[in-house]
């Protein structure tokens, strides 16, 4: 499932905040599995603002684990 992090219009993926409600669709969807969650951080300037954008969807993946009750760990 793919998190628009940087919040760019040119880029498709749904905002953090909407990720509950689609990982929800996807898991009533028969035959499908949410596996993880991916982003791709806008252009920066240094590795600390690259890691930022990652360290938010990780936080988000393990509380969206945490939430719906899914096994393992993303």
């Amino acid at each position: 499932m793919a998190i628009n992090s940087g919040r760019e219009e040119a880029k498709s993926g749904v905002l953090p905040e909407e990720a509950e409600a689609l990982a929800r669709a996807v898991l009533a969807l028969p035959g499908l599995e949410l596996k993880g969650l991916m982003t791709m951080a806008p252009k920066c300037e240094s590795a600390d603002a690259y890691r930022t954008y990652f360290a938010q969807t990780r936080h988000l993946s393990r509380q969206l684990w945490q939430t719906l009750g899914l096994a393992g760990e993303p």
